[in-house]
């Protein structure tokens, strides 16, 4: 009875002890995230073409707005985002209702390179096209610089202000052109037998900021900065005026006494400055850098990061459409997409966003069709309800959408939280903790109940049972003999006594 017992308490506690284990183990990637690498990710938003000339007299009779974006084009984790998630095709058929002939700049935004995304160069030349009539055109490369957005919120395209700074004229501001002089200079980045791969330098009485390729100011009165050795062991910097050992210093850290040595190379301009720092596969345009550093500069700052960082860039592509009197082109841009990744939901949810407003700056806008190719599902769609079909949900309208135009998608057509899937966790977590303590208990009461019904029985069927002989009577007896025969007469076994 006592290994019966043993062996059911054993039992009982491997079945919780996995439980318990299971609650781990197939706890969704979407909880994962907690202790993740990753858990929210900003993407890119995606723009359609923009006319530069506000006076263009180009008009848009359609727009069909088509999305392919596929289970497979997913990845399940930071490092499988190599690769853009869909693509988006914009094909606009442009009119010229006009009888002179209309040359026409325009310009695609196609945004930041996404913060997952590395490869900036190969991606503009690899997933986007621009196309007339099915052939391809001739297209420029820009780059702008644009303050990110925060918080993930949705950005307003002001065209105004977006394209201010995308032009072929060096702009002149703040006194700076092109030519204007700067001075360099050169740190020797070593501490005895150790090069160093940044220095701190801190200036004390200068009237122009330092110009160089930093890491980071370094605390709140921003007069010391983290710059990085373009080089082996050499810390390039530049500045408006001539820099000697009163006006700043140079040392391997913070709390270092000793100074390094930085020596005079030489006068450049300010636009050979900015390209020292431009790596060999930087495809970015001389004008754009320059109008990029003017964009960004700040005459408050003491020193100002010479690399136009990439994820500061805002990129464009620009090309021309020349149209005779009362000709139609379709023009088609493709793009890859590259959505808000997030892991509020499992499976993750998907957030694309497309900016509508730009289009505006035509002339007038006719129909304008919507079509989103997917194996998954669409949800919380900007333009409201979208007619679903198999393998697509489409929708169209006369005229331009009201805002811009945002969509989620997902796996699944009801995603759960993450504070769902926790709540799911802690009542398994606490279920197996309850089964590990109370399991033992509640199997020693069983076995201590039965064993007391059991007894029961026993007694009771032992009670119940009848004699094997008649009772005998208070006057009567009887003697038997050791052979087992009985010396008790018939006479007396019929009751009468015995003399």
């Amino acid at each position: 009875m006592k290994k019966s017992i043993e062996k059911f308490i054993y039992t009982f506690v491997l079945i919780a002890v996995a439980v318990l284990s299971s609650v781990f183990i197939f706890v969704p990637e979407g909880v994962a995230s907690a202790n993740s690498a990753w858990y929210k990710y900003d993407g890119v938003n995606s723009v359609g073409a923009i006319v530069k000339d506000k006076n263009c007299p180009i008009v848009v009779d359609r727009e069909d707005l088509t999305f392919d974006i596929y289970k497979d084009d997913m990845g399940s984790f930071f490092e499988e985002y190599e690769e853009p998630a869909g693509r988006v095709s914009a094909k606009y058929t442009f009119r010229n209702p006009t009888d002179i002939t209309a040359k026409v700049e325009l310009i695609f935004p196609f945004g930041y390179a996404p913060e997952y995304e590395s490869k900036y160069t190969q991606d503009n030349k690899k997933y986007y096209s621009v196309t007339q009539d099915g052939s391809d055109i001739q297209k420029r490369i820009r780059n702008t610089y644009r303050e990110k957005r925060e918080d993930y919120d949705i950005v307003q395209f002001d065209i105004n202000k977006d394209t201010k700074y995308l032009t072929d004229e060096y702009i002149e501001k703040y006194g700076f052109t092109k030519d204007t002089k700067v001075y360099e200079y050169v740190c020797d980045a070593k501490v005895g037998y150790d090069t160093l791969d940044s220095i701190i330098i801190t200036e004390y009485y200068i009237s122009s900021p330092i110009l160089c390729k930093m890491e980071r100011a370094i605390g709140d009165e921003d007069i010391r900065v983290r710059a990085l050795c373009s080089e082996v062991g050499k810390a390039r910097f530049f500045c408006f005026e001539e820099l000697n050992d009163d006006k700043i210093s140079c040392r391997a850290s913070v709390s270092s006494d000793e100074k390094l040595k930085f020596e005079f190379v030489k006068e450049t301009t300010l636009l050979d400055a900015l390209a020292s720092v431009r790596a060999e596969d930087d495809d970015i345009e001389d004008v754009d850098l320059y109008n990029s550093f003017i964009a960004r500069y700040d005459e408050e700052y003491n020193f100002i990061n010479l690399d136009f960082e990439k994820e500061y860039r805002f990129r464009w592509y620009e090309y021309t459409l020349e149209f005779a009197p009362y000709q139609t082109i379709v023009n088609e841009v493709v793009a890859p997409l590259y959505p808000c990744v997030t892991r509020d939901y499992t499976p993750k949810v998907y957030n694309y966003t497309y900016l509508l407003s730009p289009a505006k700056s035509w002339a007038s806008f006719g129909e304008f069709h919507l079509r989103i190719n997917t194996d998954m599902y669409v949800k919380n769609a900007s333009v409201g309800k979208m007619k679903k079909h198999k393998g697509y949900y489409e929708y169209s309208c006369q005229g331009l959408p009201d805002g811009e135009l945002t969509f989620n998608i997902c796996k699944s057509i009801a995603p759960i939280t993450s504070d769902a899937w926790w709540g799911l966790v802690i009542t398994g977590i606490a279920i197996a903790v309850t089964s590990v303590i109370w399991i033992p208990i509640i199997a020693v009461i069983i076995v201590k109940v039965r064993k007391k019904r059991i007894e029961k029985n026993v007694l009771q069927s032992y009670s119940e049972q009848k004699p094997p002989y008649k009772p005998v009577s208070q006057n009567e007896y009887y003697d038997t003999a050791c052979d087992g025969k009985s010396d008790i007469d018939d006479q007396t076994r019929k009751g009468k006594k015995r003399k």
